[in-house]
């Protein structure tokens, strides 16, 4: 019983201790921020050097070709937005949409809501996303080979809703509460492969239900194109049937980027993540390398 504690324990342990070693990273950059305030009292807001004005759209049209979904067409847009009389000050809200559809009948729909209200004392959160595009999937483990390669149709109907609040004002800490519920249907498998067994958790997809807690610093002199600053978040998901989940887990992330300017023209940047889950987790909730926000 001993060794199978122990065993449970270990993820856990090295979860908490990552998580140590950037909440020492997060005081000292607190530490930074607050000699930073000691020699410019008046200035407590982040001035965005490169955003000044008020509203903004941006439309771009999304066109290509793979074999899985033959030809796709869509769209993106970005609205932004300043709310308040000084908005100059403020950091922009943004309203991110985009479209897709295939001639496969595959297609994703995204709306993400990001607000900042209360002189950025506020940040209200939101992500929407329906979609039905296939995907591969190569089994478990670090020695799977390509020959294990399967393909599937995963179905997600994604809502996420968040509310962060500055805990010190004139600082860049954040600190809130999200939740998040996700269904997800198999709708196509490859016929004798694992999903089609039933050999791995999540084969036939199911509903994800639980709250989350994140702590956000972000001291980027310009949210879209920062040329100084650091960003850190941390985040952790209880997903339990507790909620209506179909599966019992936690999960745990941390996005850390540093971004340094380098003469007048170029900026040095970095990033570190970190993402692991511990319990029952659906394989197609686990961490991935790859995304819109994290390079292969």
């Amino acid at each position: 019983m001993l060794r199978a504690d122990n065993k449970a324990v270990k993820p856990l342990a090295r979860t908490m201790s990552f998580f140590l070693l950037l909440a020492i990273i997060m005081v000292q950059a607190l530490k930074a921020d607050n000699k930073s305030a000691q020699n410019n009292l008046k200035d407590i807001t982040i001035i965005e050097k490169k955003e000044k004005n008020s509203l903004g759209l941006t439309v771009i049209p999304i066109i290509y070709y793979t074999p899985e979904t033959k030809m796709a067409f869509g769209a993106g847009s970005l609205f932004t937005y300043r709310f308040g009389l000084f908005f100059k000050n403020s950091r922009p809200s943004t309203l991110y949409f985009g479209a897709i559809y295939t001639q496969m009948k595959q297609y994703s729909f995204q709306l993400k809501p990001e607000i900042y209200l209360k002189n950025n004392t506020l940040f209200l959160t939101g992500n929407f996303l329906m979609e039905r595009f296939p995907t591969n999937f190569w089994g478990l483990g670090p020695e799977t080979t390509d020959s294990q390669k399967e393909s599937f149709t995963p179905q997600t109907y994604f809502m996420e809703v968040g509310y962060q609040h500055k805990i010190i004002p004139g600082r860049h800490l954040y600190f809130g509460l999200k939740y998040h519920l996700e269904r997800t249907l198999i709708k196509e498998k490859e016929l004798g492969k694992l999903l089609d067994r039933n050999l791995v958790i999540g084969s036939n997809g199911g509903l994800l239900s639980g709250p989350g807690i994140i702590i956000n610093y972000d001291s980027r002199d310009n949210i879209f194109f920062p040329a100084d600053g650091l960003y850190l978040q941390l985040f952790g998901f209880w997903n339990d049937r507790t909620f209506g989940s179909d599966f019992n887990y936690l999960s745990f992330k941390a996005d850390l980027r540093q971004y340094i300017s380098v003469g007048q023209d170029q900026v040095l940047a970095w990033q570190a993540v970190f993402d692991t889950c511990v319990g029952d987790v659906p394989f197609y909730k686990m961490p991935k390398v790859g995304g819109d926000s994290l390079l292969r």
